[in-house]
């Protein structure tokens, strides 16, 4: 999709006689025939499949409303940051879903399941701190019991890994996707791969951590939420 022309050079150089170049080419192109995304929002993210990405952009253009999780912070709900995120799961499966009985040949994430991801990704969107998704970690019913030195690196690697990178990356082709719907996005809801990246829903959390303030100092500062102008502010 990013240049066609450099494809039956590409075989060419793998070995292939031009029988099974043409027989490939005939092939890509017959799987790409129902592709409705726009090119330009697929060139945003190259490395996901471009199938699937479709298939996403298609459940999108068919019920917007079910990939929205709130319309601002004070209507987000656990339940909903679930329900998306299974629904994403279920079309990139980047990881094992029991709910959803899926078990993916190639898992991206470093848990075994997504529920302890939901429940750590809940966390870190609220502003809980690590010692507190930690915690919560050990005494959730999505875990199993664990070594409170292996909750510790678990934990930090779903914060670093799963939610920072896998969910961001995916999240941020649904914010992107729904960008391109004819219909009225919240802007909240445009800007959760953000949320989810900075570790808070809060607007001047986010502005003050994108300074380059350490997320542990923005969210100990506790600035009321009305607060526009956080450095004039502080």
């Amino acid at each position: 999709m990013k240049d066609r022309d450099s494809v039956s050079t590409y075989l060419q150089n793998k070995g292939l006689d031009q029988d099974d170049i043409e027989h490939a080419e005939n092939a890509l192109e017959s799987t790409l025939e129902g592709i409705e995304i726009p090119e330009s929002v697929l060139r945003k993210n190259p490395t996901v499949d471009p199938v699937e990405q479709n298939k996403l952009y298609q459940n999108i253009i068919q019920n917007p409303e079910t990939w929205i999780i709130a319309t601002n912070r004070h209507e987000y709900s656990y339940d909903r940051f679930a329900k998306v995120t299974r629904q994403l799961n279920s079309i990139f499966k980047f990881t094992n879903d029991k709910e959803f009985d899926i078990e993916p040949e190639i898992r991206e994430t470093e848990n075994w399941q997504l529920g302890p991801i939901i429940y750590a990704g809940n966390e870190w969107l609220r502003g809980y701190d690590y010692n507190a998704i930690i915690t919560g970690r050990q005494e959730s019913d999505v875990i199993d019991d664990e070594e409170i030195n292996t909750s510790i690196r678990k934990a930090l690697q779903t914060v670093r890994t799963d939610i920072r990178f896998i969910l961001v990356k995916y999240y941020g082709i649904l914010t992107t996707l729904l960008e391109h719907v004819d219909k009225e996005i919240p802007d909240w809801m445009l800007r959760f791969d953000q949320m989810l990246e900075m570790g808070s829903m809060r607007y001047n959390r986010i502005k003050l951590m994108s300074m380059g303030v350490d997320r542990s100092v923005a969210i100990s500062l506790r600035i009321p939420e009305e607060v526009d102008d956080v450095v004039k502010y502080l």
